[in-house]
């Protein structure tokens, strides 16, 4: 077997791939050449696209939803009315039930988070958000990031409206707005002072959700949600953790540890519409890497087998000489091997060169309103890069295998005879 390959190789590595002059041959080369190297280059873009959107995507999740968070279920009178509960008796005791099960080397931040439903009132116009503020073990650079204007609340008069937000109200940093809340009494209404503008480009949230200090929303009160988040863990700490701190938050309420039953939700959870949605496009990257696998395969069989009429001639001599079809096709395996090598180089540079170049100046612009990013991200690990190539070039061995029929059917008597 290693003899007969040897023979392949040393007749394969006498014969030019492109042949001479301008005839088919050279035409096939190019088309081959051309085929697998816009095959993998769009492939390696593809999935250097799609990873780049799941991890942007999945990061801002992350900066509005914590990888855990645990949320009270309210308790109720005979009459329906809520009991007034204590919020800090219980989450003494969810966090020591959090940071028993963390991972040794986890750094995990627990922290209150206070949302609250509320009108914000002009002279003109009205609109409903969340105000939401953090406990101070919350760590604020996904918030601070995304501020263009002005600064998050430092006080308790202040607030920080979504871009979407300002401009539906017309207002501006340093403009002052009227907050109505729901309470069990009636409605409360307080005045705030617009300390900032933020831009998240991430639909519903920036839409619903605006900041204000933990000290404001803290003694408002009403109807609204008084939750803890884990920051500081991965989401896959996060999914393992879960089965087990439900448990544990199910024995602290039933032992009389918490005042109220607690319910512990993950990021996917909480962020299910986005996760699913990511999911989606898997499909679409194994319908674009079916159809380039394809161009990949046309292209190369077409040029196999121009390689091979134009060589009738040498097989007829070959098999004359007592070469077996075998041989005969381990020439042309190798001829095609170097083709998919030449291919698989200029895709490899066509493509990490886009990567690049769009990593480092972000020239593909998005609509930021319908993607919820303002340019097209791209991520791709050497691991990916690895297996597209490898992937790419076991598919072409195997389809090299089909011009192989043609080469059996030459006859050395009729190759003599025609010629």
């Amino acid at each position: 077997m290693i003899q007969r390959m040897n023979v392949s190789l040393m007749i394969s590595r006498r014969l030019r791939i492109a042949g001479s002059g301008r005839g088919p041959s050279r035409s096939g080369f190019v088309v081959a050449v051309a085929g697998v190297a816009l095959a993998l280059a769009v492939m390696m873009l593809s999935v250097a696209v799609v990873v780049g959107f799941k991890d942007a995507i999945r990061a801002k999740v992350a900066g509005y939803e914590a990888p855990l968070t645990l949320v009270p279920v309210e308790a109720q009178y005979d009459d329906g009315s809520p009991v007034a509960l204590d919020f800090g008796h219980d989450s003494v005791a969810v966090d020591a039930a959090v940071r028993s099960i963390c991972p040794a080397e986890a750094s995990p931040l627990v922290s209150a988070v206070f949302d609250r439903p509320a009108v914000l009132k002009t002279d003109s116009d009205f609109l409903g958000v969340v105000l939401r503020a953090y406990g101070q073990e919350h760590p604020a650079g996904f918030e601070q990031g995304n501020v263009t204007e002005g600064a998050l609340p430092a006080d308790a008069g202040e607030l920080a409206l979504s871009h979407i937000q300002a401009s539906a109200l017309g207002l501006g940093v340093g403009d002052r707005v009227f907050c109505h809340f729901i309470s069990a009494s009636g409605v409360k209404t307080r005045r705030y002072t617009v300390s900032g503008i933020y831009a998240g480009n991430f639909g519903e949230y920036d839409r619903n959700l605006a900041y204000a200090s933990a000290l404001s929303l803290g003694h408002i009160g009403g109807v609204g949600t008084d939750c803890i988040e884990v920051r500081g863990i991965s989401a896959d700490d996060a999914d393992a953790m879960l089965p087990v701190l439900q448990d544990n938050l199910d024995v602290l309420f039933r032992s009389g540890a918490t005042q109220r039953p607690w319910v512990a939700q993950t990021m996917r959870q909480r962020g299910a519409m986005y996760y699913n949605w990511l999911e989606l496009l898997d499909t679409n990257v194994v319908v674009i890497l079916a159809l380039m696998g394809c161009v990949c395969g046309f292209t190369l069989i077409s040029s196999l087998i121009i390689l091979i009429l134009e060589r009738v001639r040498m097989i007829g001599v070959l098999k004359s000489l007592g070469a077996t079809d075998r041989q005969v096709m381990g020439v042309f395996m190798w001829l095609g091997a170097r083709i998919v090598g030449i291919g698989l180089l200029a895709g490899n540079a066509v493509a990490l060169a886009l990567i690049w170049a769009q990593a480092r100046w972000h020239f593909i612009p998005l609509d930021a309103s319908s993607y919820y990013l303002d340019s097209v991200p791209v991520a791709i690990s050497g691991l990916q890069i690895a297996a597209l190539n490898a992937g790419m070039f076991l598919l072409a061995l195997l389809l090299m295998l089909v011009p192989g029929v043609i080469v059996r059917r030459i006859s050395p008597a009729a190759v003599m005879r025609y010629e």
